[in-house]
């Protein structure tokens, strides 16, 4: 059976993100590891335990954290505050943090998410080598600037691009 911790780590800032660890049940070498985290608005008990159990009982080591603000985690006021760039810096605090572990294969360390952590995994990535495979995400950009026209009465039904 998968072993899960209720672990603390630092961003850069000092802020204390909470996370779960889970360790595949047999020992072993170490192993490849992967970081995962919600992207807007959602927290890690928003599902995220059954499939970082999923990858631990595969044989990965696996983290799974709140963004600050978010959840358990600290940051202050206001909470459920969206800040990509600081969502960055946990994703590679995260990453720092799987890279002291007995347990985890610092050569393999990978970021899995969809929409938000997919776009911003290519900004996480550290110079170590961890990395992510590709994931489509939305481009928000986009999706702001799809919106925006409707939303002010200028004319454009939802969905139609301005490109």
């Amino acid at each position: 059976m998968t072993e899960r911790q209720d672990i603390w780590f630092r961003a850069a800032d000092g802020t204390e993100l909470s996370a779960w660890l889970y360790l595949p049940a047999d020992a072993g070498p170490p192993r490849p590891a992967i970081t995962m985290a919600h992207g807007s608005g959602a927290t890690k008990e928003h599902g995220l335990d059954r499939y970082a159990r999923a990858f631990a009982d595969a044989g990965f080591v696996v983290l799974a954290h709140d963004h600050r603000t978010f959840g358990a985690s600290g940051g202050g006021q206001p909470r459920q505050d969206i800040d990509p760039w600081a969502q960055v810096d946990d994703w590679r605090r995260a990453i720092n943090y799987l890279e002291t572990r007995d347990a985890v294969d610092t050569a393999r360390i990978g970021i899995w998410g969809r929409a938000t952590p997919a776009a911003t995994r290519s900004c996480s990535a550290p110079p170590t080598g961890a990395s992510a495979p590709p994931c489509p995400g939305p481009d928000h950009r986009r999706i702001r600037l799809r919106a925006a026209p409707h939303a002010t009465g200028g004319g454009r039904r939802p969905g139609t691009s301005l490109r």
